[in-house]
């Protein structure tokens, strides 16, 4: 079991199981050729995302929700985990993009204010960042019982922890652990 940005995740395949899929995957261009029936329950290609984060791989996430994203661009929830992976990969253009396609399909994917402040704030947009912290700061997000300010923060160190730095980290973290 890993914690994941997504939850708890529970593998129950045996690693030696998991590779071969995984390795199988490496070649995104498949993903664009796979029949649509492959394609009816994209949470699978979800949890294989969340899966390969789960083990610090980065890029294949990317490029597998990449592919999903292109193939249905009118996907809420495609767009956010695009926007998610992307920050991950230091994409911060996809990130912010995705993250606004995001919230134009389904305004109830409120959790793509996350990547959306966080895509800003990479981009060295921090006053477009400040706006989200702001109008989030003593509340709740839907999909979570904490402080969206203690998610926002959680967010900064989980993208510190993949080794990538960025000049207003350090200040932003700073302002939302004082804020009350």
């Amino acid at each position: 079991m890993k914690n994941t940005p997504f939850g708890v995740l529970h593998v129950t395949i045996s690693y030696s199981n998991f590779v071969p899929i995984m390795k199988s995957t490496k070649n995104m261009e498949t993903i664009n050729k796979t029949p649509e029936t492959y394609f009816e329950n994209l949470n699978y290609y979800y949890t294989l995302a969340s899966s390969y984060f789960a083990i610090e791989d980065y890029e294949n996430p990317y490029l597998l929700v990449k592919s999903i994203s292109e193939k249905y661009p009118d996907d809420g929830k495609a767009q956010y985990y695009f926007s998610f992976y992307s920050l991950y990969v230091n994409d911060k253009a996809s990130a912010i993009s995705a993250a606004k396609k995001a919230l134009l399909i389904n305004p109830d994917l409120t959790k793509s204010y996350q990547t959306l402040a966080l895509g800003y704030l990479m981009n060295d947009e921090k006053e477009k960042a400040f706006e989200i912290y702001e109008q989030w700061i003593n509340k709740k997000f839907p999909h979570d019982t904490r402080p969206a300010k203690e998610l926002f923060v959680e967010d900064i160190v989980g993208i510190e922890a993949s080794g990538i730095k960025n000049k207003n980290f350090e200040e932003i973290k700073k302002y939302l652990i004082a804020t009350s």
